[in-house]
């Protein structure tokens, strides 16, 4: 019987290999590895020829309007911010939450990414016993995501080791747990990788404090429960009553391409507008841990796009739609979630105050994308000139910088060269 794995890209030498394996592979095509590779001889890869299938779904490259569609087909409105940015916080596998009011769409939210991702990757938690996920070290290990829907449920008092589990996940280290094997009368050491993402929803009217450590590591996406979103809400149920043109829509595309996004060997992000971040972001204590959220969800962006941008020596260019689009989608959570912090901070000093130290949490918004720009062009000069002429003719259109702006479903123009 052959063998249906996926491949390690150390395994592939050539350029060209792995090229191949960056835009071609998901699990379903299933890589087959020969035998002669299992013994350490020359490898010998078998390529299923899937191109020849689904040409439409191998020449496809969606854009967040596809990914919006996606979400508008199954009922979700005013959430764009949270879609598109859980998105790609779920394809980098990073660590982060849905949080909000009771009834404000959390769980609809989460579960309509859970319908994007791929079904094996994702290890979904909820109440459990104290061990019970430790004995699934295996099945987790497989995953690539830990969902866990009312992360309240989940780390109650009486699952001490479902906190440790998540604890350690999400500061990027292994779990090992020493557990009792009954049936065959010994102890065994369970050990559940660091290689993955969490993802939770939590409603804020529960008593649940998060772990300090553990709300460092994690960052929030908060649904809108105002007035304004209630009526689009109730008004998008009334319309679906009648009005069901995007129901028939198919998606698998857009699936497979996050597939794709997710099996892609880990790269590095050069992202030459990051400096910008020191102009806008507050000074304060919880923004040290938080910038590094902002940064990986501009990876995230550039991720998505990865079959559009500049690649180099193992390195994804950062364009400068990347920074504009989570900077419109993700900036007013982060400043709102650092202001919030501002008043802890004060109180854990003596006094009250910080001497000489602005806690303003607030941030700044960018007055000119050109500014932007220019300061990326200078970076990219002075780091990458070989790859600076390629990497402008990627971010400039008719001699324009544009971006997809997600909020308006619109390309927008942020200046001209």
């Amino acid at each position: 019987m052959e063998d249906y794995t996926e491949i390690d890209p150390a395994r592939l030498k050539s350029r060209a290999a792995r090229e191949l394996y960056d835009e071609l592979f998901f699990v379903e095509e299933a890589r087959k590895i020969s035998s002669a590779d299992a013994k350490g001889e020359r490898a010998r890869l078998i390529l299923p020829s899937w191109q020849e299938k689904s040409p439409q779904q191998a020449n496809y490259t969606p854009d967040f309007g596809d990914l919006l569609d996606f979400y508008s087909s199954r009922g979700l409105v005013g959430e764009e911010k949270v879609a598109v940015l859980q998105t790609l916080g779920a394809i980098r596998k990073l660590c982060f939450g849905i949080e909000g009011a009771s009834g404000s769409g959390k769980s609809f939210t989460a579960d309509l990414l859970m319908e994007l991702l791929p079904k094996e990757y994702v290890y979904r938690i909820e109440l459990s016993s104290n061990t019970a996920e430790v004995y699934n070290a295996e099945e987790i290990n497989r995953a690539k995501i830990i969902y866990v829907p009312e992360l309240q449920k989940a780390l109650n008092s009486k699952n001490p080791i479902m906190v440790e589990v998540l604890k350690n996940l999400t500061e990027g280290r292994d779990v090992l747990r020493r557990v009792r094997d009954q049936e065959k009368k010994r102890n065994i050491t369970l050990h559940i990788e660091a290689d993955k993402g969490i993802i939770y929803t939590l409603a804020l009217e529960n008593d649940l404090k998060k772990d300090v450590e553990l709300s460092r590591r994690v960052f929030q996406l908060t649904t809108d429960s105002s007035e304004e979103q209630s009526y689009k809400v109730i008004d998008n149920i009334i319309e679906e009553e009648y009005n069901h043109s995007n129901k028939g829509k198919d998606f698998s595309g857009l699936r497979h391409h996050i597939r794709r996004c997710m099996l892609l060997p880990e790269v590095e992000y050069v992202n030459p507008f990051s400096r910008v971040l020191l102009e806008i972001m507050p000074v304060t204590v919880k923004a040290r841990s938080f910038v590094k959220h902002y940064l990986n969800l501009i990876q995230g962006s550039a991720l998505f796009h990865h079959k559009e941008r500049v690649r180099e020596g193992g390195n994804i260019f950062v364009n400068l739609e990347d920074f504009f689009l989570v900077h419109s989608l993700y900036h007013q959570m982060f400043s709102k979630s650092l202001e919030e912090s501002v008043e802890e901070e004060r109180i854990s000093n003596e006094g009250g105050e910080k001497d000489g130290v602005e806690t303003d949490g607030r941030g700044k918004e960018i007055a000119d994308w050109r500014d932007v720009w220019n300061l990326g062009s200078v970076t990219m000069l002075e780091f990458y000139p070989d790859v600076l002429e390629r990497w402008q003719e990627c971010n400039i259109k008719d001699g324009k910088i544009a971006a997809y702006d997600a909020l308006a479903r619109e390309e927008k123009i942020l200046g001209e060269v």
